[in-house]
């Protein structure tokens, strides 16, 4: 008896995600690292990474005193997605 052929299903295809498609909450929920940790954690110098706060191109919020920048914005940052 032959063997019925496997069936063909079409690849699910998801759009790449945007910090625009989440919400406040959604963004800071995986939490935050201080600048410096941030910068080494993408792989830019910390300037390049405070320049890249200054210009809102991550998201940030002060902590204590200190500047913190959410892990999720990286995270889309190096998956090459939008972060605003």
């Amino acid at each position: 008896m032959a063997r019925k052929p496997a069936p063909q299903y079409a690849p699910v295809v998801t759009p790449p995600v945007t910090a625009a498609d989440l919400t406040q909450e959604e963004i800071w929920a995986d939490g935050a690292l201080q600048v410096k940790s941030a910068a080494e954690f993408i792989g830019v110098s910390v300037t390049t990474l405070k320049k890249m706060v200054r210009h809102q191109e991550v998201p940030s919020k002060l902590v204590k005193g200190r500047r913190v920048v959410a892990k999720r914005s990286l995270a889309l940052w190096l998956a090459g997605g939008n972060t605003n």
